[in-house]
C-alpha cells in the first residue's frame, strides 16, 4: 500500500492486482503484475530523503525479478511525524489511514490483506497513543488488533502472515 503525491492510494493484491483509490474514493484497477509485489512505493508527498528499499520476492527457475529502488520520504503512515517527534501529528495521519483501511475492509471484509492493513493501523495508533501517554486509547487500540488478528486466524488458520500478527 503507498500513497502518490497528489494522495491517490494504490493497495496491492495477493491477485497481483494494484488497486487505484483517489481522494474522493474513487477505485480502478491501476495494473496488473505477473509477480509477487513485497511492497509499493511512490513519490511521496515529502521531499525527505529516507532510504527505503523494497525487492520483489526472490524466486528460482525462469523468469525471475530481483528489482530494487530507493525512494524519497517515509510512506508508512504516520512514522515522519513520529520521528520528528510530532506525535500529534502521526496519529492525525494514521487516523486518516485509519479511514482508508477501514473502507477497504466494509468493501471486503474477507480481504486478508485488507484485514492485515487496518490490523497494523492500529498496532500503529497504539503505539503513538502510548507514547502520548494515552493509557486508554492505547489499550483500546491494542485490544482492537487483537481482535483483528483473531479472527484472521480463525478465517484462515493456514495463514503464515495472520499467525505471526497474532504471535
Amino acid at each position: 500500500m503507498a500513497f502518490d503525491r497528489l494522495g491517490n492510494l494504490y493497495v496491492w493484491t495477493a491477485l497481483n492486482i494494484i488497486f487505484k483509490f483517489t481522494p474522493t474514493g474513487t477505485k480502478n484497477n491501476f495494473a496488473t503484475v505477473n509477480t509477487d509485489v513485497e511492497d509499493l512505493a511512490f513519490e511521496p508527498p515529502t521531499g525527505i530523503l529516507a532510504n527505503i528499499s523494497t525487492r520483489a520476492d526472490v524466486k528460482t527457475g525462469a523468469q525471475v525479478l530481483i528489482a530494487g529502488f530507493v525512494v524519497t520520504g517515509y510512506v508508512n503512515t504516520g512514522r515522519a511525524p513520529f520521528l520528528s517527534g510530532d506525535l500529534a501529528g502521526a496519529i492525525a495521519t494514521n487516523r486518516k489511514a485509519f479511514e482508508l483501511r477501514k473502507a477497504l475492509v466494509a468493501a471486503d471484509s474477507t480481504n486478508g490483506d485488507y484485514r492485515h492493513l487496518l490490523s497494523l493501523a492500529y498496532q500503529n495508533d497504539g503505539d503513538y497513543q502510548a507514547w502520548n501517554k494515552n493509557t486508554n486509547a492505547a489499550l483500546d487500540s491494542f485490544q482492537k488488533k487483537l481482535t483483528i488478528d483473531e479472527q484472521s486466524v480463525a478465517a484462515d488458520p493456514a495463514n503464515a502472515q495472520a499467525r505471526d500478527d497474532l504471535a
